[in-house]
């Protein structure tokens, strides 16, 4: 009996792992739409928050950060998938035994939830950046619904 609870508890840490990305498959998270600006990386936005001074530097450093509210969100979103999936688990209620044998699973699902609630602080603070380096920019409003906002 303990094998087959052990069976059970394999099976669903790997469905668990295998839920969100199965679904997210082929989707990206670049969003350089005009195709003219390569995109920047952390330390090239750290050189030009430095050096910014026209509107399209900082329409830039916008767009760098509404990329990373973006990469944030779907991030928060696929730990959300995963948390869903345990969740509607029926085999985790059903057996005694697999309560008792699943500290581990009980452990990955507690650090979903933190990432979850990580990801999703650091998508509202590159969203923050992003509204100012906007404003700075001259842009009064962001597109919020690429993000799902």
């Amino acid at each position: 009996m303990k094998s087959i609870s052990g069976i059970v508890v394999f099976w669903v840490a790997l469905s668990l792992a295998f839920a969100a990305p199965a679904s997210s498959f082929g989707q990206s998270t670049n969003s350089n739409q005009n195709g003219s600006l390569k995109r920047l990386d952390k330390r090239e936005v750290s050189r030009l928050i430095t050096s910014a001074k026209t509107p399209e530097d900082h329409r830039r450093i916008a767009e760098y950060f509404q990329e990373q509210a973006r990469y944030y969100q779907n991030l928060s979103r696929a730990d959300g998938q995963k948390l869903a999936a345990y969740n509607s688990t029926p085999y985790l209620d059903s057996c005694a035994m697999c309560t008792t044998t699943s500290y581990s699973l009980e452990a990955a699902v507690r650090s979903l939830r933190i990432s979850k609630r990580m990801a999703e602080q650091r998508a509202d603070e590159m969203l923050r950046l992003a509204v100012i380096h906007a404003r700075m920019a001259g842009i009064d409003s962001i597109d919020l619904s690429s993000l799902g906002l």
